[in-house]
């Protein structure tokens, strides 16, 4: 999954995620969550459980469905360029890693 922050999760597979937003909001845009997997150290090559949290947070593009920059009907909310990477910190303490839930 792309996206144009200065940070992005580090590969993985196994893990969760969950679309957010939507319809709603001033854009009608959304994002998705990202949470654990499963990974190989790229530094020392060993297994590691994840238990980072992500928000790739997507911004309407004119084109698809929607509306446009005009306000008619054809932007879409896209992946690629148009997203944003987020790191998620939780309150408190942070949950277990886990994959393949």
């Amino acid at each position: 999954v792309g996206g144009s922050g200065e940070e992005a999760p580090p590969a993985r597979c196994m893990h969760c995620a969950a679309w957010v937003g939507g319809e709603g909001g001033e854009d009608g845009c959304g994002g998705m969550l990202l949470f654990g997997g499963y990974a190989i150290d790229e530094e020392t090559d060993e297994d590691r459980t994840l238990s980072d949290v992500w928000l790739l947070e997507l911004e309407r593009q004119p084109g698809a469905r929607g509306t446009d920059e005009a306000g008619a009907e054809g932007g879409a909310a896209t992946v690629g360029d148009a997203g944003t990477w987020r790191r998620v910190e939780p309150r408190g303490a942070a949950p277990q890693g886990v994959f393949g839930h």
